[in-house]
């Protein structure tokens, strides 16, 4: 995973693109769209850039797709499990003597998993205590929701009774700094509320999450941890683009943000929203237990997979 990142940082500094110029040039390009008359709708626009030199025809050939990232990517992930085909894992110091075969793999992660269980117990649909804590973890997309579709209301807003919490978009950072903590604290609550955990000593406690992952097998152990941080890399990738301000709706709250081309924007759709689920389902795969199974941890997985889902739709057409 370090080789990963390495390998992205090294591939997209050295294919960087002067985002600001490709921005002026589009935007330049529809401007003069706009400003076409009589009724030709030629396909392509010469842009002048803004020394006001005439530049060569740009084209919007989106989504900028680099499939070398999506390679290396997907080359990392496959490496971990080619070593379980093809190396004992005693050559790491562990006990198994042999390699894993193909169907041992699934044959073990459908244990680790609890997939048999998965879909039949449900009876937690009926459980109040499982609709509340959807809800608690509705709050950030609902506030999302509220300030994407009511962005000028919120700036006046912030600008008004929000100052001390900075410029508007700043603001609207904070608070969802403060509605992701809540969140949190609600799974973190949820998680450790079991009967056992609620009943045991702080010691038992310790041990049991040591048997989490002393027990754990290597697939479930690559899998969440892959997942996990894959979608960390997506998150952070976000953030080192386009910042604080482009994260938290900046582009809607007057900021000036240019278009981004670069990682991770041209290795995956929404990766802000795909690598937090990511991360979400690496930490389902890693902290499954059976308890948890019947308390409802994969509703709850799912239901989240819907709200960032439900986001993603919000930004892309509301």
């Amino acid at each position: 995973l370090f080789l990963l990142g390495l390998a992205i940082y090294v591939i997209t500094t050295a294919t960087k693109t002067d985002q600001k110029q490709i921005g002026a040039d589009l935007k330049n390009k529809n401007m003069a769209v706009r400003k076409r008359k009589g009724g030709k709708n030629t396909a392509a626009t010469a842009a002048t850039s803004p020394s006001g030199k005439a530049t060569e025809k740009v084209e919007k050939k989106g989504p900028y797709t680099s499939y070398v990232n999506q390679f290396v990517i997907l080359a990392a992930l496959l490496l971990p499990w080619v070593f379980l085909l093809r190396v004992p894992l005693s050559a790491l110091g562990l006990e198994r003597e042999t390699v894993y075969t193909v169907e041992e793999i699934f044959t073990e992660l459908a244990s680790d998993l609890k997939l048999k269980n998965l879909l039949v117990r449900t009876h937690y649909l009926n459980s109040p205590e499982f609709w509340k804590t959807v809800a608690a973890l509705s709050t950030p997309h609902v506030f999302y929701f509220i300030v994407w579709t009511n962005a000028e209301a919120f700036y006046k807003l912030a600008s008004k009774y929000l100052r001390f919490l900075g410029e508007p978009f700043e603001a609207f950072a904070k608070l969802a700094h403060l509605i992701k903590l809540f969140q949190i604290i609600v799974v973190v609550v949820w998680y450790c509320t079991v009967h056992w955990f609620m009943t045991t000593s702080v010691m038992h406690k310790l041990v049991a999450f040591e048997f989490i992952f002393s027990g754990m097998e290597a697939p479930q152990f690559i899998l969440g941890v892959e997942l996990f941080l894959l979608g960390q890399l997506f998150n952070g990738g976000v953030y080192s683009a386009i910042g604080e301000d482009g994260v938290y709706y900046g582009v809607r709250l007057h900021r000036t943000i240019p278009w981004v081309f670069d990682f991770p924007f041209n290795t995956v759709p929404h990766p802000q929203y795909l690598g937090a689920t990511l991360s979400i389902w690496g930490a389902f795969v890693l902290f499954v237990t059976q308890s948890h199974v019947d308390r409802g941890i994969f509703g709850l997985t799912v239901a989240m997979t819907c709200f960032y889902a439900f986001s993603s739709f919000v930004e892309e057409y509301l």
